[in-house]
């Protein structure tokens, strides 16, 4: 397999119970099995919903479900 992007290269998550997932105030997680937050993509304004698309060029992208603005984008955040 081949690795596009990590969004922590320096911390990998290895638990197989690893989840990512978008707390309320719209900020993306990558949680570790025990619930901890091992990365996150920062805070974000608040929203109704948000949601998360990977693109087809392999942009991982937070989207404000109301507003349709992107609140956070990987390839922002190159690392």
């Amino acid at each position: 397999r081949t690795v596009v992007w990590v969004a922590n290269r320096e911390n990998p998550v290895t638990d197989p119970t690893a989840n990512l997932t978008i707390s309320t105030n719209g900020s993306l997680l990558l949680l570790d099995g025990k619930r901890g937050i091992v990365w996150s993509a920062g805070e974000t304004s608040a929203s109704n919903g948000s949601r998360a698309e990977l693109s087809d060029i392999g942009n991982l992208i937070v989207i404000d479900n109301i507003s349709g603005r992107t609140l956070w984008q990987s390839f922002e955040h190159l690392g």
